[in-house]
């Protein structure tokens, strides 16, 4: 089964944890900050060789503690730009994808899976298995 797992694409997926505030780039609460932390506890061993984020503060700080972790530099990019990070998550083995409750279904769907992120869930650890259409989901 190790062997197995090994050979599929596997793309973690979460949205960025609890901000301090509701504005445009807002920064992560300490509760957000600790959830970020927790996520590179748990995915510190998975694998991961690519970590993306979008523009925004709130998905960065989650997806920094992981990448100093690893010393995997966060890559960034657009949140209106599905498609372009799609193409670029097609070339990877292992990544972290950090996002919005809108963006992460949409990167799911272009895979052939669909899912909802309800907007005051921070705690989804979503698991995308792209060849089997599989998507699991954990709690952080």
């Amino acid at each position: 089964m190790t062997v197995l797992l090994a050979l599929l694409q596997v793309l973690f997926l979460v949205r960025h944890a609890e901000k301090v505030d509701n504005s445009k780039d807002a920064a992560l609460s300490a509760a957000g900050e600790a959830r970020a932390h927790a996520l590179a506890d748990k995915l510190r061993e998975a694998g991961i060789t690519a970590i993306f984020a979008t523009q925004y503060r709130r998905t960065q700080k989650t997806a920094a503690p992981l990448a100093a972790r690893l010393g995997v530099k966060v890559q960034i990019h657009a949140a209106d730009d599905t498609a372009g990070l799609v193409e670029l998550l097609r070339k990877q083995d292992r990544a972290l994808v950090v996002g919005h409750s809108n963006t992460l279904p949409e990167v799911a769907r272009a895979f052939g899976v669909t899912f909802d992120v309800p907007d005051e869930e921070f705690d989804g650890l979503y698991v995308l298995l792209p060849a089997e259409r599989l998507l699991v989901r954990l709690h952080q």
